[in-house]
């Protein structure tokens, strides 16, 4: 079974802002593709993990690794926040807390 992260409505508003192969093979399955991006991404996994449906791992990291130094993901960030009604937001309000002598012993402006 083929897992897609995207929607076919959110694919529609980023499809177009990625690359097309001028020169080379074409991509087997680009959307494929950058659902495995965004997999690894959320999963915080290794490339190497990567599931197979996904297409080769390899394969997968050189167009995140060709497309985030051509500025790619940042184009389809601004993009897209452009549209977005900010309906749903979540920000993180984790923290740690120290004990008050965790600090103790260290020497002044160290931290």
């Amino acid at each position: 079974m083929k897992e897609y992260l995207f929607s076919d409505e959110q694919w529609e508003k980023i499809e177009k802002y990625l690359p097309k192969r001028k020169t080379g093979r074409p991509y087997k399955n680009l959307r494929a593709t950058v659902n495995g991006i965004y997999w690894i991404m959320k999963t915080g996994s290794t490339w190497r993990s990567l599931p197979s449906h996904f297409g080769k791992w390899q394969e997968v990291y050189q167009c995140f690794s060709r497309w985030t130094k051509e500025g790619i993901f940042e184009k389809i960030f601004s993009e897209v926040s452009k549209a977005s009604d900010m309906s749903e937001i979540s920000i993180d309000s984790t923290f740690v807390k120290v004990h008050q002598h965790a600090l103790s012993g260290l020497k002044k402006g160290s931290v």
